[in-house]
């Protein structure tokens, strides 16, 4: 819990992230702004239960050879094997088309500290 009452899903680490949000602010000033992001993320987080798919990253040097779409095709395959839903989030709008492309629609969105848009985008089960 954190002194406001609310639960953690989520634990950052001590001090900065070392990017946009700590320029010329102090440890708590990150700390503080990293926060506010967790909480705009679980508050953005469907009630209804889901699988929550986050974090699908390809390494520069493997971009553009269909290796990140294979793994979701793949983690999508299992989730309709079971008939449930999904839910992710993204950050950058060029995904938006591709999730879409494979069944997800936007349901919302939200601006972090950063200035990054944050795509919230459910699909229904199958």
């Amino acid at each position: 819990m954190d002194p406001a009452g609310r639960r953690r899903t989520h634990r950052p680490g001590r001090g900065g992230t070392g990017g946009a949000a700590d320029a010329g602010r102090g440890p708590d000033d990150a700390k503080a702004a990293i926060l506010a992001i967790y909480d705009q993320f679980e508050a953005a987080r469907p009630s209804e239960p889901c699988f929550y798919l986050t974090l699908l990253g390809v390494h520069d040097d493997h971009r553009g050879k269909g290796l990140g779409m294979g793994l979701l095709a793949h983690s999508l395959d299992r989730i309709d094997t079971l008939g449930a839903p999904a839910y992710l989030e993204s950050s950058n709008p060029v995904n938006i088309a591709r999730y879409e492309g494979v069944g997800f629609s936007p349901r919302d969105t939200f601006t972090v500290v950063t200035g990054h848009v944050v795509t919230t985008m459910w699909r229904p089960a199958r």
